[in-house]
């Protein structure tokens, strides 16, 4: 693929981001969504509302939390009851999972709090609204937490000095980011239903413009043996743009859990300065990246060694006492209408055998334990782009129990290669990073309580990585989470 077509590709992805989206928030209401809760969850997110509110002068005990996990369990165990009662499915530990639709049996009521400030209003949204659809369902059980977690510190005697004030108050769960707000009267001005990361309104409006954007220069990109959009966004990535703020899959239904109110903010800002950075940054990166490792089907660079590599294996095949080992050399081909094929490369200069030229092999030899040919070697520089190509089917494979398991795809996606470097003593160091935020804790040494040997996620990426490259010729491997 030229990097003319890359380049204006880019340039039209950056203006059709810049667009009003053709699609409303209510729009994407309409689509399915899926509700995963657990009661250890919706602890850990009210102890972070109530580590906020402890900003304003006084001291979240471990007692305090003890009392919200407790409660948390207690609330928890009722709500997933009830979301097993629609259908919903186990998940995790004492969780449940339900992806609502249209055909869902749930009305879709006002939540309490909205009950009981407003009687007349009226008492059900739309059905097809599958967004309010799981906020009616969860929304009385939550409300009920919160107003024994508020009661908890509430009714507690002694006060603190306010460092916002400086006046005596009540220790209780309040708004505002440095906890010093008025005491929150609903679990709404708290905790709020979140999108996956990754996953939320803002990345699937540019997933929208993503695959606009290839659909308006389909023809020319299918010419360059490009298929379809996510091939594309697969080429994009591997040559390091950062497209976070663009939704990986193909962008149909939502992923809600529930999220303290501060920390989902914080998210959706992040997610706006990302699309910021990528129209700003986005076409500067393309003119400066190497093309030479182009992942389409197969980059020129890999398609070249396979084609070379070929050659001489089939010449040494020719005698019937030589056995040839290669690694997998099949010639990966898009599914376009045009070809990416380039033919035989050129290799008259090289110190390699010609694959037009045949090869005068000497008379083997009436013994065993003969060496095999030393595999072609890969330059360090030219093995991110085939990491990064390669990582997420490959882990995604390799994931399944006692490991983590591949339900929805969005840890295999973010697993990348960042940057490749040699050691003192010349070995291959690969750097990788992926969604800490989200799987971190299971680190065996997080200090997590989801701490697990066997979810580790590196184990897992460690093997995956050395799984792509164990045909690369670079010897000894070493790995490392950024």
């Amino acid at each position: 693929m030229s990097r003319a077509s890359i380049q204006k590709f880019v340039d039209e992805l950056v203006v059709e981001m810049g667009k009003k989206s053709p699609m409303f928030r209510s729009d994407y209401n309409l689509q399915p969504h899926t509700f995963v809760f657990t009661p250890g969850r919706l602890g850990t997110q009210m102890i972070k509302v109530a580590k906020m509110s402890s900003n304003d002068g006084w001291n979240l005990t471990n007692r305090d939390i003890k009392k919200i996990r407790t409660l948390a369990g207690i609330h928890g165990a009722i709500l997933v009851d009830y979301i097993k009662g629609l259908g919903g499915k186990s998940y995790s530990t004492k969780g449940v999972k339900l992806t609502f639709t249209t055909s869902t049996d749930q009305e879709v009521l006002n939540p309490k709090w909205k009950r009981d400030a407003m009687p007349d209003a009226p008492p059900m949204y739309d059905q097809n609204d599958i967004y309010q659809k799981v906020r009616s369902a969860y929304s009385d059980a939550i409300e009920d937490f919160f107003e024994a977690v508020q009661d908890y510190f509430t009714s507690q005697e002694r006060q603190y000095t306010s460092n916002k004030t400086g006046r005596q108050r009540k220790k209780a769960i309040r708004t505002g980011r440095d906890g010093s707000g008025g005491i929150a009267t609903s679990a709404g001005s708290v905790i709020e239903a979140g999108h996956a990361h990754g996953e939320g309104i803002l990345e699937t409006q540019m997933r929208l413009a993503f695959t606009t954007t290839y659909d308006n220069l389909s023809k020319e990109l299918q010419a360059e043996g490009i298929a379809d959009a996510q091939e594309m966004y697969q080429i994009l990535q591997g040559l390091g743009l950062n497209l976070s703020v663009v939704r990986a899959d193909d962008g149909e239904g939502f992923v809600i859990m529930l999220e303290n109110r501060s920390g989902n903010k914080a998210a959706g800002q992040d997610a706006k300065k990302a699309k910021a950075e990528f129209i700003a940054t986005a076409s500067d990166v393309i003119r400066e990246a190497d093309l030479g490792n182009l992942e389409g089907s197969d980059s020129i660079i890999r398609r070249n060694r396979k084609l070379i590599i070929k050659g001489i294996a089939e010449e040494f095949r020719k005698n019937r006492r030589a056995r040839v080992t290669t690694e997998d050399i099949t010639l990966i081909k898009s599914k376009g209408k045009g070809s990416a094929t380039i033919g035989k490369p050129n290799i008259k200069k090289a110190k390699v055998v010609s694959l037009d030229a045949k090869v005068a092999l000497p008379k083997a030899k009436r013994r065993t334990g003969k060496r095999k040919p030393a595999p072609p070697k890969m330059a360090l520089e030219n093995i991110l782009g085939v990491l990064n190509n390669q990582l997420p089917k490959v882990v995604a494979a390799n994931m399944g129990n006692p490991r983590l398991e591949n339900r929805t795809g969005r840890f295999a996606q973010s697993v990348r290669a960042t940057d490749v470097t040699k050691t003192p003593q010349g070995f291959a160091s690969i750097g990788y990073t992926y969604m800490k935020e989200r799987y971190g804790g299971y680190e065996s040494t997080s200090g997590s309580r989801f701490a697990d040997v066997d979810r580790d996620p590196r184990p897992l990426i460690d093997q995956s990585i050395r799984e792509i490259v164990i045909g690369f010729g670079l010897g000894r491997v070493f790995t490392r989470r950024q």
